[in-house]
């Protein structure tokens, strides 16, 4: 579970580069 959580928290990051890739596409 606590391994879980630490995975849980790491990908914010990943979404947020994801994100501002994506919109970088769309523009």
């Amino acid at each position: 579970m606590l391994g879980f959580k630490i995975i849980q928290k790491e990908p914010s990051k990943i979404e947020i580069i994801l994100a501002i890739y994506n919109t970088e596409q769309l523009v």
